[in-house]
């Protein structure tokens, strides 16, 4: 009779032979997940970052083109993003990986249901800030399927993380890599060579890949896993102590700065130059190269560096703030600060990550000072200031957050006597300037304060705390001071379309409109009982040209864009002038006799409509205009859906027989004339143009065209040889297709 086998210790179970087996195969899969994981992180951001400006873009025509649209849409996918990693974080603490799998990609399913993306019929109510029926739309049109794919990233190096037992930050670097892609691959190629409909099906298709992608890398981080975990609890096996609170509102404040700046730097080049795609994702793309950077394994550009370089750039872009410097060369230079700002505050938070284990807590106190940073600037701000002061005041509170220079860490400064320096200085330097008003204009005494205070600054530059004091102080002399010498302000306003200022410029009591940085007209109230056209409008200039040339024949007149209401005093006895504006605050202006009277003083009948000028003049008969003039610029950025093909074959349905187009197309950064001859061309019989230089100091340089049906309607102007044939460019733009780099004034 055979003796039982007995098994010693050394002997081989079959459940050991089974968990070697997993082991194997888990090994396997968590090699193939690596590659997984990065496409499927790769097509997520792309996606993530091509529908932002994608929708922005749907949903520009119907505001008008303001700057604040896209600060609104950031603010909703800020939020959403924030949403989305509040579900990853509780899906984490609370689901098994198996459960976790399940549910996203039941989620993702629901969400394929919901594509395309398209914009909702339905248009925005006149007279009232649009920003609550914006985000409304956001939310139907884009809000499920961006709350999908913004989980998708921290999920699936959560589920890497599970599976492999690796580090999974560099598939965050990949996600902001991805992200890079996709928004400098909208304006530069998805743009340019697809329309609306067509993007919107492109991103269904990146959609359905995605889903696919994800359900592969479950499945296998669920494999790779399985030898790990009893599928029951996901309780990690070490137990880490959670952060503190002061590691948590540091996370919180460096994630703050950025997004801040991201919108203010943002909407200062948007305000000035076009609201459009391109300068969109210029910022939000150097924001999260800043971020691939700075998780990067070894990051390009050493943290030191970009600590000293900072306090150089944050000085010249608060100097470029007070002088009101408006040209290419700036832009850069704000460019760049802010990406330099941005690196060191990212690369802080690299530097302080936690473990993998608190990965989602980590990413959520970010996404949550991201958010932050966007309703400070899209929606706190706006009610708060009645400038745009969010923007330098961050810039300061950037300063606090520099890291303390390397060679200065362990030095010991008499904080009480370094901060009174500063704060002497510049108030013996105003204090003069106001006892001595003979010594040297307004702002050349703001320039010397700005020079003695950055002098200071850079002085104390090694020194963290004493430097951000002098800086603060630099803010403040943006905040307080008026950019126009010798003025005083008499009104001043913020509404979701910009900022509105009227100055008295003394010893003319001239009265000045601003918008943003840009004069927009002005009135001397000397002679305010009368109408006389002064600025852009100036009566040897080309609009008071058109309207002499017209005659009698201009009685039914509208005009995109009210501003002061000076274009008014062309009108006639009888003449009926309608204007199409879409800020209610500029009528309340143009309607104050304390600030300006042409429309008390107009001789024709005015009538102001409020709302966008395209939907308002879409919804006139036509042929009803004898004269149309298209004057709706926000602060000096181009409103592109006013330049479009469709748009003016709208506008010249409303003339009629002989009617006029006319356009005010002067800007700093664009050349109008070949693209708006272009989008003419087959519309229009004929195109003038005149680049008019004045003489007069009641009276501005300015750009104009003019268009109409036939070369008879515009003989009058032809015959001055001030005016000449416009000259087409290669293509116009169209609502779905328009190409800003054909338009720039590149600098010379």
């Amino acid at each position: 009779m055979q003796k039982p086998i007995r098994f010693t210790d050394d002997a081989v179970t079959t459940s050991e032979i089974q968990a070697g087996a997993h082991t194997v195969r888990g090994e396997a899969d968590s090699r193939w997940l690596v590659g997984l994981s990065g496409v499927a992180v790769l097509v997520s951001a792309a996606l993530l970052f091509l529908v932002q400006p994608m929708f922005a873009k749907m949903i520009l025509p119907r505001l008008g083109g303001t700057p604040a649209v896209w600060n609104t849409c950031l603010l909703f996918f800020q939020t959403t993003l924030l949403l989305g990693y509040l579900y990853v974080h509780v899906g984490a603490v609370r689901l098994s990986l198996r459960t976790q799998v399940a549910v996203h990609v039941t989620l993702m399913l629901v969400t394929l249901a919901t594509l395309p993306i398209a914009v909702p019929m339905g248009e925005v109510t006149p007279g009232g800030s649009p920003v609550g029926w914006l985000l409304l739309t956001l939310a139907k049109s884009v809000g499920l399927p961006f709350f999908t794919v913004a989980a998708t990233a921290p999920l699936l190096q959560r589920w890497f993380s599970l599976a492999s037992g690796r580090d999974p930050y560099f598939l965050y670097a990949a996600s902001n890599f991805g992200s890079l892609c996709g928004l400098l691959g909208y304006p530069l190629l998805v743009e340019r060579l697809f329309r609306l409909d067509a993007q919107s099906a492109l991103w269904f298709g990146g959609f359905a890949l995605l889903l696919a992608l994800m359900t592969i890398s479950g499945l296998m981080a669920v494999r790779a896993r399985a030898p790990m975990s009893s599928g029951a609890s996901v309780a990690e096996t070490r137990r880490l102590a959670p952060p503190t609170l002061k590691q948590r509102a540091t996370w919180l404040g460096l994630a703050f700065v950025p997004s801040s700046l991201l919108l203010g730097v943002t909407t200062h080049i948007s305000t000035d130059v076009a609201a459009v795609p391109l300068l969109w994702v210029v910022p939000l793309a150097l924001y999260l190269l800043t971020f691939s950077a700075a998780f990067a394994v070894r990051p390009p550009i050493s943290q030191l560096w970009a600590t000293r370089v900072m306090p150089l750039l944050i000085v010249a872009m608060l100097g470029g703030l007070i002088a009101n410097q408006r040209t290419w060369w700036w832009l850069v230079v704000h460019l760049a600060g802010f990406a330099v700002v941005a690196m060191v505050c990212h690369r802080s938070l690299a530097d302080r990550r936690p473990p993998a284990e608190q990965l989602t807590g980590y990413y959520l106190w970010i996404s949550l000072g991201g958010a932050l940073g966007g309703l400070f600037n899209a929606l706190v701000a706006p009610m708060l200031f009645t400038q745009i002061v969010e923007f330098p005041l961050v810039l300061a509170l950037a300063a606090f957050f520099r890291p303390s220079p390397a060679w200065r860490a362990n030095k010991q400064e008499p904080w009480g006597l370094l901060v009174g320096i500063p704060v002497l200085v510049y108030t013996v330097t105003i204090v003069a300037s106001w006892l001595q008003p003979t010594a040297g204009t307004p702002l050349d005494r703001i320039t010397v304060a700005f020079l003695i205070c950055a002098s200071v600054a850079l002085v104390f530059v090694n020194r963290t705390q004493m430097f951000a004091a002098a800086v603060s102080l630099l803010a403040l002399a943006h905040v307080i001071h008026p950019q126009q010498p010798g003025s005083t302000l008499m009104f001043a306003a913020r509404t979701f379309f910009g900022v509105h200022r009227v100055l008295e410029v003394s010893p003319t009591r001239q009265h000045r409109l601003t918008h943003g940085t840009t004069l927009h007209g002005w009135q001397n109230f000397d002679a305010r009982n009368t109408c006389t056209p002064t600025s852009y409008y100036y009566p040897s200039g080309p609009a008071g040209q058109l309207f002499d040339a017209m005659g009698d024949r201009a009685k039914r007149v509208g005009v995109i864009g009210l501003g002061a209401g000076g274009l008014v005093c062309y009108g006639r006895p009888g003449a009926q002038w309608t204007f199409f504006e879409i800020d209610p605050m500029v009528e309340r202006i143009a309607r104050d006799p304390v600030l300006f009277t042409y429309l008390t003083n107009a001789r024709a009948d005015v009538n102001v409509v409020i709302g966008d000028g395209r939907q308002m003049l879409g919804r006139t008969a036509p042929e009803t205009f004898d004269v149309i003039v298209i004057d709706a610029f926000s602060s000096d950025a181009i409103p592109m859906h006013l330049l479009t093909r469709e748009f003016l074959a709208s506008a010249l349905e409303r003339l009629k027989p002989g009617g006029v187009l006319a356009f005010h197309i002067s800007n700093v950064y664009f050349d109008l004339e070949p693209v708006v001859a272009a989008s003419l061309r087959g519309l229009a019989g004929a195109a003038l143009f005149q680049y008019f230089i004045s003489t007069n100091p009641d009276g501005l340089d300015s750009e104009w065209m003019v268009a109409a049906r036939s070369p008879d309607d515009l003989a009058a102007l032809a015959s001055d040889s001030q005016w000449r044939v416009a000259r087409p460019g290669p293509q116009g733009w169209t609502d779905d297709r328009s190409n800003i780099f054909d338009a720039i004034h590149w600098p010379k």
